[in-house]
């Protein structure tokens, strides 16, 4: 009987006499190579200097080992579930300012920390997707994602102006004289609040590890602290040098069985009331005060 799968395999491409020639000529190297004690001991070595070589540049852009720290709630707070975070910022009378995401539900709004309750809100026009908040000096910023708008308002929400901004809006926060944004990368850019030209930027590293896709800011005391998209991380960061200073790590913060597809820790503030930090997620129920602890203890 014949052989079925042999007939109806396809046949052999006959090798073309190029590439018979070169596999010869390989073949004739290699065995050169073996009856050549010499060339065979140098390429060896070329070999192991050049994969040593590799190894040490890999190990070079490896994040550098820093202090990590862990987390315990102290208190609890509604948040809602509805709201894509993107911006967090909490007034010493203990009024959440929140800026939320999607196009078509981008707002910013006032509500009572302990309540939830909202007091004021602005929604956005639907062709604006709004990112990071901050309130500087005696106005609101808040940043829109790809459409390098700014938008300016006072204490009431009544729109003060309209910034143009250099590319794309994540995160935001400020120091003395700065706004300062994330844009999705491992820069963290300074910005003149009068007119949102970039003044400087620094690059966050790890050791030589840029840390890239730095989302929500919050700057507390002389550091800045960012969320990374996609992890439980927050990044503790000299502003002046980019270094990463400390790592906290939330895990366990908001179990991930239970978050939708979108739900990703985003936005940090400061309670000034109590001086602790204050997290949350997309679309999580919940705002977390939290006490920062080393690891281990």
């Amino acid at each position: 009987m014949p052989d079925k799968s042999k007939r109806n395999s396809p046949p052999r491409r006959p090798q073309s006499r190029a590439a018979s020639v070169a596999a010869d000529d390989s073949l004739l190297s290699w065995r050169a190579l073996f009856a050549n004690p010499r060339r065979f001991w140098f390429a060896l070595l070329f070999l192991a200097v050049a994969g040593g070589g590799s190894y040490l540049v890999a190990l070079r852009f490896r994040p550098a080992p820093v202090n990590m720290f862990t987390f315990r709630v102290v208190a609890e707070y509604p948040h809602d579930p509805t709201a894509f975070t993107q911006g967090l910022w909490i007034d010493e009378k203990g009024f959440v300012y929140e800026s939320t995401g999607k196009y078509g539900q981008s707002r910013v709004r006032k509500y009572v920390l302990e309540t939830g309750q909202v007091i004021q809100e602005h929604r956005l026009p639907d062709q604006y997707f709004g990112e990071g908040l901050t309130f500087f000096g005696d106005k609101f910023y808040q940043l829109t994602w790809r459409e390098r708008k700014v938008f300016v308002y006072d204490q009431e929400f009544n729109l003060l102006a309209e910034l143009v901004n250099d590319g794309d809006g994540w995160g935001l926060t400020h120091d003395e004289h700065h706004l300062i944004m994330s844009d999705g990368s491992s820069r963290l850019r300074f910005l003149d609040p009068r007119t949102c030209e970039q003044v400087r930027s620094v690059h966050v590293r790890q050791g030589s590890y840029y840390v890239t896709e730095l989302n929500e800011l919050e700057r507390i005391g002389a550091k800045v602290y960012a969320n990374r998209l996609n992890t439980d991380w927050i990044y503790d960061i000299n502003p002046e040098t980019g270094q990463v200073n400390s790592i906290i790590d939330l895990d366990g913060l908001w179990p991930r069985a239970q978050r939708p597809a979108e739900g990703v820790l985003n936005g940090i503030a400061f309670n000034p009331r109590t001086k602790r930090m204050i997290v949350t997620g997309k679309y999580c129920p919940k705002l977390f005060e939290i006490e920062i602890i080393p690891k281990g203890q």
